[in-house]
């Protein structure tokens, strides 16, 4: 964005800072679930697991967090729910 001219040419006189509404959207959408930053498990960067009630290690990337939720896609299928704090369970999140 930083070469579009709307975006350049929204300095003020003197001014670094710029301000620029831009409107966006993905190409396809994502399921993305809000989960507790301690339902995450095995971490490694963005990528760990999540924790079906069942005890099935479900992979999880991390997209985002705010005030203690944590923001993740799910590899495949979501569960219904998870463990809000799964301990040390096993996850490949490779």
């Amino acid at each position: 964005m930083a070469g579009w001219s709307t975006y350049t040419g929204a300095h003020k006189d003197g001014e670094d800072v710029t301000s620029v509404t831009v409107t966006y959207k993905l190409k396809k959408p994502i399921g993305v679930y809000s989960v507790p930053a301690s339902a995450l498990t095995g971490l490694k960067g963005s990528d760990g697991c999540v924790v079906a009630t069942d005890g099935t290690s479900v992979k999880a990337h991390v997209a985002g967090s705010s005030l203690g939720r944590t923001l993740v896609t799910i590899d495949g299928k979501a569960p219904a729910s998870i463990k809000a704090d799964p301990g040390q369970a096993v996850c490949d999140a490779r």
